[in-house]
């Protein structure tokens, strides 16, 4: 019964009170078998059937006493260690028995040698009283006392009682008697020692046994089918070894690299494993299934983040809430912010979840406290945390942020923008919109308050840093994207008097020539049309200039006719082109246009063209015209040695 760990605890206290109470050394040599051969990994609960045992049983405690007086010598050293577990108290049942005069003279010593190893204050004044008072009989008694007062103090006085009184003064109340509890330390350190070298060689044989196994079954999964792979695969997921589940979760992230499908019933078999007991394996398949796009992750999670307390694990976690934010997460969340192991993580949970619109009216008060602290705390600032303290902060926080937002770390200003620009604080960011870190902040903030034309003039108002084209048609789309068609037309005017981006303008003009909703009216459309096809001429795109009027019903008086001329001429349909304007001076005035705006590859195919087509019906002064362009555009060729001088193959649309 003492020695199987899944009895209850009572029944184990109980059945170490038997065995101590046989008078016999049976009873003690029995309990240090149990202690010799309990594995290091029960040692700790076989532990607990003693620990306390002098304030929770005190049958145990008594019999414990008793036990010493039975032992044998090689046993009694572990009855004294296990004296040490008993808990406060077990020294004054010990010091009883020593001076009880009705006990044998063989328990009295025996219990005198225990004061000895317990090394307590209470034991040492009991042993200074034996010495002082014990009757002449028990002489045996007084030279066992003598015996352990050496061994608690560690000083060679023999039975020189006087020195020993005088001993006791001079320790006063500041005698620490520890000497018996560092051998006891040395002795379980080297036992400790001895039995984590023995682990490791176990450790490494496992490991060793363990490749052998994966390199096995990877082999044997290697040989399959997909679909009974997969089913091994998973049965491996709920396998009782962690190695193996191990092997199979990382199977299953092969063959998401591969490109197979992860079915369902795989998917539920790892969701299992956010509750194993490796952390590990934890970490991983949380990760793992936020990365198959399991539905529920996000809200399993945030169920796990209060309990978890492997920090790798919680960081996963908050990783995956801040790309995928849980309603009712932001208490927890914050909870972790104060921890310093997991507060990055955490802050950026945070400001995605704020971000997602799911945070609750009362969050900011709290998150803002935890922010200042730990940016008060730390001297180089956390971006994550200066994010939230912009989007929780009052004004009283403006002082550390604006000096942050004109630091040095970049990080830091673009969390702090990013943070305003969402809370709508832009002044101080539009001041700045010349800083790389603020630039897309601050504007994305102004269309997202302002989506209008009053909201773009702001954004086409700032000052750009360098190398911002990127940010600059990124915002710009974004404008593109939210506003309305009404406001389309005007707002390519700005775009185009601001030089925007052209892929910019071709979109938005796009989207106002598109709208199906009616919101445009046909002559906005109308215009919108020549804007898009002016511009596809201006990008070099003829043929997507001509594709897009034609298929519109234009009139010859309209705006939108000539601009089709151009088009088809300069896209080479010069058989549609004739359809539109078949006489030979209108295709001179195009040749002359081409030339001046040193189009040299659509002037030569045109001229070409105008030869081929016109040139018997010509009038004498239109050959000469004719010559005179075509030779400016042989001489623009030979100046311009690059330029092919091919004409482009003719197409019809």
């Amino acid at each position: 019964m003492l020695a199987n760990p899944t009895n209850p605890l009572d029944a184990r206290r109980m059945a170490a009170a038997r065995l101590l109470r046989v008078p016999s050394a049976a009873g003690a040599a029995a309990i240090a078998a149990v202690f010799e051969s309990t594995p290091d990994a029960e040692q700790s609960r076989l532990m607990d059937v003693f620990r306390n045992a002098a304030a929770e049983d005190a049958e145990l405690a008594d019999a414990l006493v008793m036990g010493i007086a039975y032992a044998a010598a090689e046993d009694r050293v572990r009855l004294f260690d296990i004296l040490a577990w008993a808990g406060g108290g077990i020294d004054a049942l010990v010091v009883a028995a020593a001076t009880d005069p009705t006990r044998p003279l063989e328990h009295r010593r025996a219990a005198v040698e225990a004061l000895g190893r317990i090394a307590s204050r209470q034991a040492a004044e009991a042993l200074l009283a034996l010495v002082a008072t014990g009757p002449e009989s028990a002489e045996e008694l007084r030279s066992a006392a003598f015996a352990s007062l050496e061994q608690l103090s560690g000083m060679p006085l023999g039975e020189d009682v006087a020195a020993w009184r005088a001993w006791w003064e001079e320790q006063g109340d500041d005698l620490l008697i520890e000497r018996t509890c560092e051998e006891r330390a040395e002795a379980l350190a080297a036992r400790l020692g001895q039995a984590e070298r023995e682990r490791r060689a176990v450790d490494e044989r496992a490991e060793r046994t363990a490749s052998r196994l994966k390199s096995a079954l990877s082999e044997i999964l290697l040989a399959m089918e997909l679909a009974p792979r997969q089913e091994r695969v998973r049965a491996l997921l709920s396998d009782e070894l962690a190695t193996l589940r191990l092997f199979a979760v990382e199977q299953v992230e092969r063959m998401l690299r591969n490109g197979d499908r992860v079915g369902d019933d795989m998917t539920l078999a790892m969701a299992t494993l956010l509750d194993d007991a490796s952390p590990i394996l934890r970490s991983k398949a949380t990760r793992l299934l936020s990365s198959l796009g399991w539905t529920p992750i996000s809200d399993q999670i945030a169920r796990r983040l209060p309990k978890e307390e492997d920090v790798s694990v919680a960081i996963a976690m908050l990783e995956v809430l801040a790309e995928r934010p849980a309603e009712g997460s932001m208490s927890d969340l914050l909870d972790r912010m104060e921890s310093q192991s997991t507060a990055e993580a955490a802050a950026r949970a945070v400001g995605r979840l704020q971000a997602a619109g799911l945070a609750p009216i009362d969050w900011r008060p709290r998150a803002a406290e935890i922010a200042r602290e730990a940016l008060a705390a730390n001297e180089t600032a956390s971006p994550p945390m200066a994010r939230v303290l912009a989007l929780a902060g009052d004004e009283s926080d403006q002082p550390l942020l604006l000096g942050l937002l004109d630091g040095a770390d970049p990080r830091v200003r673009k969390a702090i923008a990013e943070g305003w620009s969402r809370k709508g604080v832009l002044e101080p960011l539009e001041a700045r919109s010349a800083d790389p870190a603020v630039y897309a902040a601050v504007a994305q903030g102004i269309l997202d308050t302002s989506p209008d034309l009053d909201g773009l003039d702001r954004v086409l108002a700032l000052v750009r840093p360098a190398a911002s084209d990127g940010d600059f048609e990124a915002v710009l789309m974004r404008f593109v994207a939210i506003a309305p068609a009404t406001m389309m037309i005007e707002a390519d005017r700005r775009l185009e008097a601001a030089t925007a981006p052209s892929a910019v303008r071709a979109e938005l003009l796009r989207r106002a020539t598109t709208a199906t909703d009616g919101s445009v009216l046909p002559e906005a459309r109308r215009t919108a049309l020549r804007r898009r096809a002016m511009l596809l001429l201006q990008l070099d795109r003829p043929e997507d200039a001509a594709d897009l009027l034609a298929a519109e019903p234009i009139l010859p008086e309209e705006p939108l006719f000539p601009i089709l001329f151009e088009a088809r001429l300069r896209a080479g349909r010069f058989e549609r082109a004739a359809t539109q304007r078949p006489e030979a001076e209108w295709w001179l005035a195009m040749l002359e246009r081409f030339v001046e705006e040193k189009r040299e590859l659509a002037a030569a195919a045109l001229g070409a063209e105008i030869d081929r087509r016109f040139s018997e019906s010509l009038s004498i002064e239109q050959v000469e015209r004719l010559a005179e362009l075509r030779g400016a555009d042989a001489v623009d060729g030979a100046a311009n040695p690059e330029e092919s001088p091919n004409p482009p193959t003719a197409s019809s649309e």
